[in-house]
């Protein structure tokens, strides 16, 4: 997934999204799907995509859900920037696999990683040295 926005000081930030075990071409999931319409975000045009370690060269900055894929990521590429998402948004825990979650426990994940997300792009859009 890409997106590009305008960032808090007049520039443009890109994200990407890719995942460590992800296949290239992939419909989000159902209830993925359902929690960002409740946000208003159309995802019917996102598609998955496999990670590979050009992107850490690629990006200023990586971040990942959780401590396991943040060292394996280091361990590929010691001189990378990664953040899990839980340190760069200074906020939360690290977020395993949701499959097999409850609904209401999606539902509040969901609604966390929602929070995480907007602190670290706050973060990230204020020129900050990584």
């Amino acid at each position: 997934m890409n997106s590009t926005s305008g960032a808090e000081g007049g520039g443009k930030v890109t994200a990407t999204s890719a995942g460590i075990w992800a296949e290239d071409g992939l419909e989000i999931s159902a209830r993925a799907a359902r929690f960002l319409e409740s946000k208003g975000v159309d995802a019917s045009g996102f598609r998955s995509r496999k990670f590979y370690d050009g992107m850490c060269d690629e990006n200023q900055l990586t971040i990942t859900m959780n401590m396991g894929i943040k060292g394996m990521l280091l361990f590929r590429k010691p001189e990378a920037v990664i953040y899990t998402l839980s340190e760069y948004s200074l906020m939360g825990a690290d977020i395993s696999k949701m499959e097999g979650m409850e609904e209401k426990a999606y539902a509040e994940t969901m609604e966390e990683l929602d929070e995480m997300v907007k602190r670290a792009y706050k973060r990230a859009t204020r020129n900050v040295t990584f």
